[in-house]
């Protein structure tokens, strides 16, 4: 919203409000910034915002991004060592008091930044054609007096209150609290462990600490890059076998041998019609279809093929699909969260969480049995595939998917039983 317009809201909101309903009063919790800087001055008599700690969505605007991204390009221009020695050193953990040491061994100072690079050059005409486009943009505020709760032990176990000004929350803070400080239980938590009656001015808060010059210059990681604070054995057990688990869920999806079955085969291969007894394989999306050799006979392709339009598959067959599909994807947002379990300390709640999906996962592959009691297993056909039909003899047993599909719940359950041990860590 341009100033102007922002201004002229403010006054009509101002006009509309407090001539009708004097005591009316906005309490706004985590809300975003959507104002500018006069229409936010204006709206201080009658709302009031609340904020907890890092939380990322009233801090979340345009310019707040540009900082963020121009932050992190001057850190990769720091870098005096090469990318993978830096990489190796955030890996490993490190005591507050070292880690002024560690960052000067392989970071340099922004005026010792060397200017004459590509990368450099490439990032300051980055930022000016950035800056002209953004000239027009009206920085926004959180809107009212706005109040920050801070957790002053870093255990939530006690929280403070003051008045600040709308200009703290102009940067993004990157803590492993950006989002759950967010969250509704924990700004609920928050309040109730307050005096608000005892709610402190910012200069007051922080007139009688007093701060080394050592501790001001110290940078505090939450997030290490494989650093295994909830245990490295039980991490790196958890995180091998639910990739394995997923390696052989998308097997198990992606083979058309899931199971075997003896049938009659009538069809017309070639010009060449067949009445014989074989052996079938079928997959939850696919099937192998029978091809003439040289020598006359059908043997099985080296191929798979979709099954034809005409064949509709059953309830079971749907549920398989439906539950494969469930397990793969619920796989591969496990392996996402355990990488961050590789990088920092989860809360008893998110592991119990993690844990619970690990279970789910292992409970959904198991479901992709459900296709042995499809109607290729146990229906009496004809089953039509492609231009081939099936009269279906003898039940199915089972083949590589089937094989596959079982290995993966059980390596599913062993990377749900590591992830109970951390939870109980």
């Amino acid at each position: 919203m341009p100033t102007t317009q922002g201004a002229a809201c403010a006054q009509l909101l101002s006009l509309m409000l407090r001539p009708s309903f004097p005591s009316l009063k906005c309490y706004a919790y985590e809300p975003p910034s959507i104002f500018d800087d006069r229409l936010a001055s204006h709206c201080q008599d009658f709302i009031t915002s609340m904020i907890l700690g890092d939380d990322v969505v009233p801090r979340i605007s345009s310019q707040n991004c540009d900082k963020l991204r121009d932050d992190f390009f001057d850190i990769l221009a720091q870098i005096k060592v090469p990318k993978i020695k830096a990489i190796s050193d955030v890996r490993a953990p490190c005591s507050d008091s070292h880690l002024k040491m560690r960052n000067d061994a392989i970071m340099c100072s922004k005026k010792e930044i060397c200017r004459d690079t590509e990368f450099w050059q490439q990032v300051s005409s980055f930022r000016s054609e950035r800056a002209s486009k953004n000239a027009a943009l009206t920085k926004l505020y959180v809107a009212g007096k706005i109040m920050h709760i801070v957790d002053t032990k870093g255990d939530e176990s006690k929280y403070i209150a003051y008045w600040t000004s709308p200009n703290e929350f102009q940067n993004i803070k990157l803590s492993s609290n950006l989002v759950s400080d967010h969250m509704m239980p924990n700004v609920i938590k928050s309040l109730k462990s307050l005096d608000l009656d005892d709610t402190h001015d910012i200069m007051e808060l922080f007139h009688q600490r007093e701060f080394s010059e050592k501790e001001e210059a110290v940078d505090y990681r939450t997030f290490a890059c494989f650093s295994m604070p909830n245990g490295r054995k039980r991490t790196v057990s958890v995180m091998l076998c639910s990739f394995v688990a997923w390696i052989l869920s998308i097997l198990s999806n992606d083979t058309c041998s899931f199971v075997k079955r003896s049938g009659l085969l009538v069809a017309e291969v070639d010009g060449i019609s067949y009445n014989s007894l074989l052996e079938f394989s079928f997959g939850i999306w696919t099937f192998k279809p029978k091809i003439s050799a040289e020598d006359g006979s059908l043997q099985e392709a080296t191929y798979c093929a979709p099954y034809a339009l005409e064949y509709k598959p059953s309830p079971p067959v749907r549920s398989a699909r439906v539950f494969s599909m469930f397990s793969a994807i619920l796989g591969f947002i496990i392996i996402g969260i355990l990488f961050f379990f590789t990088a920092m300390k989860f809360k008893r709640s998110a592991r119990i969480a993690t844990t619970a999906i690990i279970f789910a996962t292992c409970f959904f592959q198991g479901l992709q049995l459900l296709f042995l009691q499809s109607v290729v297993c146990m229906g009496e056909g004809p089953i039509l595939a492609a231009s081939q039909r099936i009269d279906v003899g003898e039940k199915c047993h089972f083949s590589t998917g089937a094989y596959f599909s079982i290995a993966s719940v059980a390596v599913w359950f062993i990377a749900g039983c590591f992830s109970t041990l951390i939870c109980m860590s």
